[in-house]
Formats: C-alpha cells, sequence, structure tokens
C-alpha cells in the first residue's frame, strides 16, 4: 500500500517538474558578442526550441515555445526598458514599449525581434487587444492618441518631421475610424 502511495507521488512530482519551461541563462554574451546572439537566434526558431532564454550582460529576456516568441520578450539597458512586450504564437498582446531608435541600439536588435508574421507596429508604446490589435491610448512614431480595434480615432497631436529629423509641423487632427475628419496646425518651425 505504501509503495503504491509513494510511486503515485513521485509520478505526479515528475509530470509536475517536467512541466515547467526551461530556463537557459548565457551569461557569456557581452555587447561585443550581440552578432553571435543574431546567429544563433534563427537556429531556436529552426529547432522549434521551447524555453525562457535570460542574456543577463545583454539585457534581453526572449520567452520561446516550439520556435515561436511566447511570453515576455524585454530588452533593458542602464535600467531603461528599450523593448518590452508580451506575446502568444508570435503577435504581440498586452504591453508594447518600443524606444530602441532613441538610444541608437536598433541596428543591434533589429533582427532578434519578431518579424514573422511582419505586423508594422512601429516605435512607441500602448496596449495591445486580444485581437492583437492597438488599443487605447499610444505614443506612436509621429503622434499620438487613442486607437479602437486597431484604427485610429478621437482626437490626435501629430508630427511632421524634415528630412534631418525636426520636427516642423505640430497638428490636431480628429480621426474617426482611421479617417481624416478635421486637421488644425497648432505650430510650424521653419
Amino acid at each position: 500500500m505504501n509503495s503504491n502511495i509513494f510511486k503515485t507521488f513521485f509520478c505526479l512530482l515528475i509530470i509536475v517538474m517536467s512541466c515547467k519551461p526551461k530556463v537557459y541563462i548565457n551569461e557569456k554574451y557581452s555587447y561585443d558578442d550581440i552578432r553571435k546572439l543574431q546567429r544563433e537566434l534563427p537556429n531556436y526558431f529552426r529547432e522549434k526550441r521551447t524555453g525562457k532564454f535570460l542574456y543577463p550582460k545583454l539585457g534581453t529576456t526572449i520567452n520561446l515555445k516550439k520556435g515561436l516568441y511566447n511570453g515576455e520578450m524585454s530588452i533593458i539597458c542602464n535600467k531603461d526598458t528599450l523593448f518590452y512586450c508580451e506575446y502568444l504564437n508570435n503577435k504581440p498582446i498586452g504591453k508594447y514599449i518600443h524606444k530602441m531608435s532613441y538610444v541608437g541600439l536598433d541596428t543591434y536588435y533589429r533582427e532578434i525581434l519578431p518579424l514573422k508574421p511582419k505586423i508594422d507596429v512601429g516605435f512607441g508604446d500602448g496596449m495591445f487587444n486580444e485581437e492583437h490589435q492597438k488599443e487605447g491610448f499610444w505614443n506612436d512614431d509621429f503622434g499620438s492618441g487613442n486607437y479602437i480595434r486597431g484604427l485610429k480615432d478621437g482626437e490626435w497631436i501629430d508630427y511632421y518631421f524634415n528630412d534631418v529629423g525636426a520636427v516642423t509641423t505640430k497638428t490636431k487632427t480628429v480621426y474617426k475610424n482611421d479617417t481624416v475628419v478635421s486637421k488644425i496646425v497648432l505650430e510650424v518651425t521653419p
């Protein structure tokens, strides 16, 4: 009788322990080794790897399930979040932050960011809904305002830039289902 209870407990323990995702911690990579990580990641996708991949010296966390982004992906540099997103089968869901162009690290990390399926999200921060569409207040590349089911809706402040990246025009635009209803120029910089 006791041996059956022990065997059952042992089997349950093995099942529970095998269900946890494996955590891979790689402390050998530094910023000088970012190219090695960029070459290594396509192998993870091809091999359909599953687990949580931590690169503490690079400030990078990647969660994969069967070769797809699933869970958190984040890049943190000097206590500043450069990229953060929750994924479900390679599609964003929940909180999103992408401000790597600000720091200039986009050339290092562009190859590890999810590209399939291609979702044109760009730089900014906001939230994604369950259908993987922008929802609520967003700070985008060229302005800030509200999204409803992935469409611009309501009052937006839009910025227009010249060739060297300086803001030349600031407008207040009212959108309805991603269509411009009205536009007022607030500021023009020569």
